[in-house]
């Protein structure tokens, strides 16, 4: 007879057995809560693409050419 008072994992309902596990990590957590949040989404959307940009373009203005020349092309 066992005295242990958690539910098994047969007796224990998906969502239970889903959030009681050591697997779900602190990022997951956050995860969720972009997912539930639109608004909230859609601003760290529009930050990670903002940054992204940035890294794109940045580089070019400290660039002295951005425009290779081929050779037998005409300006």
């Amino acid at each position: 007879m066992s005295d242990d008072k958690t539910p098994s994992a047969e007796s224990a309902t998906p969502a239970e057995a889903a959030s009681e596990g050591p697997q779900q990590s602190k990022f997951l957590n956050k995860h969720a809560i972009l997912e539930k949040n639109a608004t909230l989404l859609l601003v760290a959307s529009f930050a990670v693409v903002t940054v992204g940009g940035i890294v794109e373009i940045a580089p070019l203005f400290w660039l002295e050419n951005t425009i290779e020349e081929v050779e037998g092309v005409r300006p």
